[in-house]
């Protein structure tokens, strides 16, 4: 599940721009977001894509930014094509490792 940081939360609109919906970490199915890799193997230098679960779509930032409401913001939206402006490089990391079965099965950070 992708969040905002100010919001806890985040979603996609009917016209594919990325959102922010719910409170307090609850949403719907449009929250889900899955990480697309280039290997069998994430490594934390590597980019990686995020497609939503529902739609398909693949996270974006088409370049075109706004003066307002923060001047030079880019505009996230949510596209079908795959291309460079929907890979997605990780600057910090936290690993996480299973410590027992019950947590063997865990597919949400």
């Amino acid at each position: 599940r992708v969040t905002t940081v100010t919001t806890g939360s985040s979603g996609i609109n009917a016209e594919y721009g990325v959102s922010a919906f719910g409170e307090g970490g609850e949403g719907d199915d449009g929250d889900n977001w899955q990480v697309v890799c280039s290997s069998d193997i994430w490594y934390k230098t590597s980019a990686v894509r995020l497609r939503h679960v529902v739609t398909s779509k693949y996270l974006t930032v088409p370049g075109q930014t706004f003066g307002r409401p923060i001047a030079g913001q880019y505009e996230v939206t949510a596209h079908g094509t795959i291309s460079d402006a929907s890979l997605w490089k990780p600057v910090e990391a936290v690993m996480f490792i299973p410590n027992s079965e019950e947590n063997s099965g865990h597919d949400e950070l």
